[in-house]
């Protein structure tokens, strides 16, 4: 056995001639698309409402999940574009669109939803407000403070609260 040095010398180079010997070859493989395509489900139920004007909810659906789409995909998305007011559905069931345009349902409904949204906010505002005749029944709080009252209008969280602080109160 000779010196560390030439030991190591001839290790690194026994590396050198293996790694000559396990070179890779690297093939150019296709790309994993990392992302979902989409499947056009939006798209064709659309497209199925405006060329085929007339028919029902459960029709449409059935003929989109006959192609492929998912049933409750197609469902939601009826509802979805009615509720907006992209289709217009009778009483009998029988849908139409209002447009022939597709547009992407982000920008197409976004200030619609959010008109929707606030309408029916206002709409709870009207409905919880009180009557006047309401307001005359409501109990306003006495002029003077009893323990009758607030037994009657404290919650349980803030009676616990009451209960700590009146016993540090009257310990101290």
């Amino acid at each position: 056995m000779g010196t560390l040095q030439t030991e190591l010398e001839r290790t690194l180079a026994e590396w050198d001639k293996q790694d000559e010997v396990l070179t890779l070859e690297v093939t150019e493989q296709p790309m994993n698309k990392s992302k979902r395509e989409t499947t056009g489900t939006t798209r064709a139920t659309f497209k199925m409402v405006v060329d085929n004007p007339g028919m029902t909810k459960s029709q449409i659906v059935a003929k989109l999940e006959a192609a492929g789409h998912k049933r409750q995909s197609t469902s939601s998305l009826i509802s979805a574009y009615v509720g907006s007011g992209v289709f217009v559905q009778k009483e009998n069931g029988a849908l139409f669109s209002t447009t022939s345009d597709y547009v992407p349902s982000s920008s197409a409904f976004a200030t619609e939803r959010v008109a929707a949204q606030a309408q029916r906010r206002a709409a709870k505002k009207v409905a919880t407000a009180p009557t006047q005749d309401e307001q005359t029944v409501l109990k306003l709080p006495p002029t003077k403070l009893t323990a009758e009252y607030v037994l009657d209008n404290i919650s349980f969280g803030e009676g616990v609260k009451l209960f700590e602080t009146l016993t540090r109160a009257f310990k101290g």
